[in-house]
């Protein structure tokens, strides 16, 4: 019941803060429509009286909240409430400033205040502003502020942002723009940084965030300062700066004091019922102060509880009362238990002794914590007679140091040499890979610098390559290590930041490559034989066909009617068109650019149809030609061998379904061909495959050198395009391809 008048509570308290905000903003905008004038003076006044309270209130219990980055924030909206106080003194119609710069002095002093108000917010988001102390921030929010002042008034130095009669200058609006984008950067930081921040607090200020862009964009509008944009920029900054209130003072302040409050009174209680339990006696008092660790407690001479502090419940679930009586031991683990009964046994039988134990503790839901627990022997104090105690938790720690000895295994095993260094670059701990690689005893290597592995590494580069591996956290890099013997190989390094508490270091995971660079190195060179073979037997071949063709091109003017000298002629230039595009595929295959032209795609295809049409009447196949109209491709003439294959391959294969359709798809950019047969579809798993050299399906026979669908997708990525083949309805294939227009 308690809970439920709780929740109606809380719920009502921000129902009535919304509902006065809506009506004070309906009250401004009735007024506005009376005296824009004392409209706009109230508005900015209620906005610099809400930042001004906020400053007060945060600078004034700045040692009690003990937040230096909310501070920071209030120091500010001091500064942003001040400029907008002469914003709004230079406000057209006010007469205190030359009446014809008023209007440019208030859109100016606006922008200034907006510019130091969005990024006070992206220093707010992004915890900066921790680093740095109050007093800091207020001075060069001074010194900020100042300089704004003086390159308006002044120094004539800030840009005009109004003209009587134009309205807005495109560096005012420019400058709306620059103030939304850095609060949408705040609100993307926030968003990242939100577990950080109370619930409620997050809410406020992506509310407030929201609705200062939402004002921003509204002044980007605007062209008569009297105007209904104007107010609505005006009430939307008021609503802004009510977020920011509820998020920093009642979210903040108030709630912290709450709580705080009710801890205080809880922890009265706890030390009242505690100074009660210990008889209220100095020594008692004396005695667990200065034992004190996390959980407090005294045994007995025979062995049961005599006392445990309250917040044993926090860390174990127990209530006191629940173990006192009881034996120390009860809830010992069993594989502890012999360990610590003898602990205390020793410690009975020497007054003042202090011994320290590490076991497992039972927790009340069944659980085990491992506990660090210190004994001191009080049995001589009268006020105490007995052995006190205080717990830390140390189940974390036992995990880390378990997870140690799993990681100290494994990298000692590893083939892989793994070096851990310092912010020097000296080596503080090494493996006995690394050891065995370089010949050097575990000593020797710690007494080692990162450039004495090195041969090619200046002494003076390390500074800067830690600062790049603790940036990017983790880098790859190729280099040389040098031996005890003096062999220097080739390695990879992938080195890692790592942290520890307050310790910094990268731990270097390093690989001899000297095989991969060996196999490289070879492939290289093949490749290279490759590219001279193949310019070998293209400029061999291309010399003697070009002889036999133009001999062969005289003998058909001497023999016009020759069918052999024909037959010469034409294989001839066939044998060159073969020798051409040869060099072309070498070149798309070395990843040289081929020349491209202008072409008819429609002229390609029938062309290439006409060459089949004996392959096709001999295989009684039918071939529906359904393209769009003609379409001009840059591209190499070496594209039609892609149609060709396609042609060719369903003749061979596909021919039980006695027919062929080519069809074109214009895309945006692209144009697809689609071979379409309607024989056995090709399975899944063969459809990449195909793609690939040497291998030819044919009823699940390899046959041929299975060369030409490799050679089409060679044809294609030269071109930028793709091939591929999918099912054809209701049955066959279609081979595909796609290039760009």
């Amino acid at each position: 019941m308690t809970q439920n008048i709780v929740s109606v509570n809380e719920w009502r308290k921000p129902s009535r803060s919304i509902i006065l905000t809506i009506l004070v903003l309906v009250i401004f905008f009735i007024l506005s429509q009376y005296n824009f004038l004392i409209f706009h003076s109230l508005a900015e006044m209620v906005s610099i009286v809400i930042a001004w309270g906020v400053f007060m209130l945060v600078w004034n219990s700045r040692r009690i909240i003990n937040n230096d980055n909310l501070v920071s924030l209030g120091i500010a909206l001091l500064f942003v409430g001040l400029i907008d106080g002469l914003h709004t003194l230079a406000y057209k119609g006010m007469g205190i400033f030359d009446t014809e710069l008023s209007t440019n002095y208030a859109t100016q002093l606006w922008i200034a205040a907006r510019v130091l108000q969005s990024l006070s917010l992206l220093l707010f988001t992004s915890f900066l502003r921790s680093m740095i102390k109050p007093s800091y921030m207020f001075i060069g929010y001074l010194a900020i502020t100042v300089g704004l002042l003086l390159s308006i008034f002044l120094w004539n130095l800030f840009p005009v942002c109004y003209v009587e009669g134009s309205g807005l200058t495109s560096f005012k609006v420019i400058a709306e723009y620059f103030i939304v984008l850095v609060i949408i950067c705040a609100l993307i930081l926030i968003r990242h940084n939100r577990h950080k921040f109370d619930k409620r607090v997050y809410q406020m200020m992506v509310a407030a965030m929201i609705t200062t862009i939402a004002t921003e964009l509204t002044f980007t509008l605007y062209v008569d300062v009297y105007g209904v944009l104007n107010i609505l920029g005006h009430v939307l900054k008021i609503l802004s700066f009510i977020f920011i209130y509820n998020a920093l003072v009642r979210s903040s302040l108030i709630r912290p004091y709450e709580t705080m409050f009710r801890q205080l009174e809880q922890e009265k209680r706890s030390v009242e019922n505690s100074e009660k339990q210990l008889n209220n006696t100095n020594a008692k008092q004396e005695a667990l102060i200065k034992n004190i660790s996390d959980v407090i407690g005294i045994i007995g001479v025979d062995g049961l509880m005599k006392f445990k502090s309250p917040n044993i419940e926090k860390w174990f679930g127990w209530k006191p009362e629940e173990l006192i009586g009881k034996e120390t031991w009860a809830n010992v683990h069993a594989d502890d238990l012999e360990q610590v009964q003898a602990t205390f046994g020793a410690i009975l039988q020497n007054d003042l002794a202090v011994v320290t134990a590490e076991y497992r503790y039972l927790c009340k839901n069944g659980d085990y914590k491992w506990i660090e627990a210190t004994a001191t022997n009080l049995i001589s104090d009268k006020n105490i007679n007995g052995i006190l105690l205080n717990y830390h938790d140390i189940t974390e720690r036992k995990q880390a140091e378990e997870e140690l000895v799993g990681t100290k295994f494994v990298l000692d095993t590893t083939t892989d040499a793994v070096y851990w260094m310092q912010q020097d670059g000296q080596f503080v701990d090494v493996n006995d890979a690394a050891c065995k690689k370089l010949g050097y005893t575990r000593d020797e290597l710690l007494a080692m610098h990162v450039n004495d592995m090195n041969p090619d590494y200046p002494a003076d580069r390390w500074p800067a390559t830690w600062e790049l591996i603790k940036q990017e956290k983790s880098v790859n890099i190729e280099a040389h290590h040098k031996t005890k013997d003096g062999l220097v190989f080739p390695v990879e390094i992938q080195a890692n930041y790592v942290q520890f508490g307050d310790k910094e270091r990268i731990c270097s995971y390093v690989s001899d490559i000297t095989e991969r660079k060996q196999a490289e190195e070879a492939l290289l060179e093949s490749i290279s034989l490759r590219e001279l073979l193949l310019d070998i037997i293209t400029h061999d071949l291309k010399n003697p066909a070009g002889v036999i063709n133009a001999l062969s091109e005289t003998g058909r003017k001497y023999l016009p009617e020759n069918r052999i000298m024909e037959t010469i002629f034409s294989t001839s230039e066939r044998l060159i068109e073969v020798i051409n595009q040869t060099t072309i595929l070498s070149q798309a295959t070395f990843g040289e650019t081929i020349p491209k032209e202008p072409l008819s795609l429609n002229k390609l295809l029938q062309e290439t149809v006409d060459e089949f049409a004996s392959a096709l009447s001999a295989a009684e196949m039918d071939l529906v030609v359904a393209i769009s109209p003609d379409l001009i491709i840059e591209a190499n003439p070496l594209i039609r061998e892609v149609f060709k294959n396609y042609i060719s391959n369903a003749i061979k294969y596909a021919r039980d379904g006695k027919r062929i359709v080519i069809e074109t798809v214009i895309e945006d950019q692209t144009v697809m061909v689609c071979v379409k047969d309607f024989g056995k579809t090709i399975t899944e798993a063969d459809r990449t495959a195909v793609f690939k050299r040497q291998v030819q399906l044919e009823d699940g026979e390899k046959r041929g050198r299975g060369l030409g669908l490799a050679i089409v997708k060679r044809i294609a990525e030269a071109h930028g395009g793709e091939v591929w083949v999918e099912p054809n309805t209701p049955t066959g294939n279609s081979f595909c391809l796609r290039i760009l227009r």
